[in-house]
């Protein structure tokens, strides 16, 4: 197990004006980067990783380690795959901790902005991590409860922590009753190695989602499908 409990975190000001839909010269915007150098002094983005390999494949489910999950998809992806990553990321506790925003909506709403940026932080920091410690090529990651239900159930999400130890201890992140993770800013999923461009959102046919980065794919989806 790699634990990575404090990577650095600096705020793109630009961007986050920006994401968050104002003008630099606007009133808001000063206090808007007043509250920005504030999550920056506490702000903790961290990352954890395992290295797990593939034992067996059935038709809709693949064993890693020592746990199996059942995910046609996945079992696809990792067709002619041996080592795996899984993994997660996390904006960290320490901004919601902090209590920075109080009862202001617009703090409130800068506050989780900036907690997706202290996230993609974190990810990009593993991804290269991973890239240079395995010398990797094109990394893809496997996300429970990303796309459509049937491509990995949000439920797995519990198989997925089995792998990686006392994450609360370790990073913060606790997993819900309902398998959603807090802090909100986080991501778990597995990393592998492809040739394949593989995006979630190819799968999946959901109209009107804030978080699509691809339009759904009928060709692609249908690799999937047994033959």
């Amino acid at each position: 197990m790699k634990v990575f409990p404090a990577i650095p975190f600096s705020v793109d000001r630009p961007a986050l004006l920006k994401k968050v839909r104002l003008e630099p010269e606007s009133e808001l915007s000063s206090e808007v980067l007043i509250l920005a150098e504030a999550v920056e002094k506490v702000a903790r983005p961290k990352a954890l990783y395992t290295v797990a390999y593939v034992e067996e494949k059935t038709a809709d489910s693949v064993r890693i380690g020592q746990v199996t999950f059942t995910s046609r998809v996945l079992r696809v992806n990792l067709e002619k795959v041996g080592r795996v990553f899984p993994y997660i990321c996390t904006c960290g506790p320490e901004i919601d901790r902090a209590g920075l925003a109080g009862d202001d909506v617009l703090k409130k709403f800068c506050v989780e902005a900036l907690k997706e940026m202290a996230l993609a932080t974190a990810r990009k920091f593993l991804i290269e991590t991973l890239k240079k410690s395995y010398a990797l090529g094109q990394l893809a990651s496997m996300n429970p409860g990303h796309s459509a239900a049937d491509v990995w159930p949000i439920q797995q999400q519990k198989l997925l922590f089995s792998l990686l130890g006392d994450v609360k201890d370790l990073i913060g992140v606790q997993l819900t009753p309902s398998c959603l993770m807090l802090p909100t800013k986080t991501i778990s999923g597995i990393f592998f190695p492809t040739r394949k461009d593989y995006q979630a959102c190819r799968l999946c046919q959901r109209q009107n989602c804030p978080g699509r980065t691809a339009a759904y794919d009928a060709s692609f989806a249908r690799s999937y499908h047994r033959e």
